[in-house]
């Protein structure tokens, strides 16, 4: 944590690691744009950044933020629409 961002790291222990973000799976983008979520609840004024250490090699590998707003942005709406399905 910095003086104004948050960085929300998940550890993975893939020994095929992609060898860019782009090429990272939408299952753990979706993963970590929910935690992104919830930490943005905790710390509304700071700036989330989201990563990936893969553990085979212990290489970090940050996440582009347009990306992972993009993704929260279809996550919210994904779950408003089920919310909405069930009232």
């Amino acid at each position: 944590m910095g003086a104004d961002s948050v960085t929300v790291i998940d550890y993975k222990s893939n020994r095929d690691i992609p060898p860019s973000d782009a090429e990272v799976g939408n299952d753990y983008l979706v993963q970590l744009a929910a935690y992104r979520l919830g930490v943005q609840n905790i710390f509304p004024s700071m700036d989330i950044k989201c990563g990936l250490l893969w553990t085979a090699t212990g290489q970090l590998m940050m996440l582009d933020d347009f990306r992972m707003q993009a993704l929260e942005a279809q996550l919210v709406t994904n779950l408003q629409s089920g919310l909405d399905a069930t009232l």
